[in-house]
Order: C-alpha cells, then sequence, then structure tokens
C-alpha cells in the first residue's frame, strides 16, 4: 500500500513515488515499517530557524547541566591528578550555560511573540501565565 502522506513534526503532505509503489503488496507489518521507511527517506522536512535555535537552547542546557554533574563529582574527590577534569568540566558548562542563554535570548526576541499570540488566543490563555512565569521565575 503507497503511503499517501507523512504526519509529523515537519513532515510534508505528498504522495510518495518511490520504489514502494512498484513492488508488490507487503504482508501488514511490513507494509507499515515499509511506508515509514518511505516516508522520511522521501519527504524532505521543514525544519525552521524557529526549531534549530530552540532546540540548540534545549541541547546546550541537557549538556551544561550534565557537564555541571560532572564537575560536582570530580570536585566531591578533588585531587591533583583530576584537576585538569575539574577546569576543562567547567569550562565546558560556562561555554555550555552560556550558549543556551544566547540561543534562549535570541529566540525569545525573535520567535516567542507570535507563539505567545497562540498561546493567549488558544483555550487554555493561563497556560502562558502558569508555565512560562513559572519557569522564568
Amino acid at each position: 500500500m503507497p503511503t499517501s502522506g507523512c504526519i509529523g513534526l515537519g513532515a510534508k503532505r505528498g504522495i510518495a513515488t518511490s520504489l514502494a509503489i512498484k513492488i508488490s503488496p507487503l504482508p501488514e507489518p511490513l507494509s507499515i515499517v515499509w511506508d515509514h521507511l518511505v516516508c522520511f527517506e522521501y519527504f524532505a522536512l521543514n525544519i525552521s530557524t524557529s526549531d534549530v535555535i530552540l532546540l540548540a537552547h534545549a541541547a546546550f542546557g541537557v549538556t551544561g547541566c550534565l557537564a555541571a554533574v560532572c564537575v560536582f563529582v570530580e570536585v566531591l574527590n578533588a585531587q591533583p591528578a583530576n584537576a585538569v577534569r575539574i577546569r576543562t568540566g567547567a569550562v565546558v558548562v560556562a561555554v555550555c550555560m552560556a550558549g543556551a542563554w544566547i540561543c534562549g535570548g535570541y529566540w525569545y526576541v525573535h520567535f516567542y511573540p507570535a507563539e505567545k499570540a497562540l498561546i493567549l488566543a488558544g483555550p487554555w490563555p493561563f497556560a502562558h501565565n502558569l508555565f512560562m512565569e513559572t519557569k522564568e521565575h
């Protein structure tokens, strides 16, 4: 059964014109797997700049937090032998947190006003005050 379109983050709808249409029908479990492979192989994803910046913000933040845990563990067992790891880890934490701050600030200034308008116009306008203001403070 050919894929009529892909639905998912960044996916574009369209008719698949791949080998899946030209081969004989596959058993049901295999056709589902094949349809998913066709979806990701033949349909270009539409990833916006906003998505990239927002994901970079999260990636920097998570990496910085993990590096901070590593520094904490190293400091608990501080010895001259692990001083280089402590310094390197501290620099990684600082760079990642600065990267998260820069990406998040840029996204907040350039892309968040449109997102905020959608949230406030939606069925749960209180969600902005509850979640965003709580996160910020």
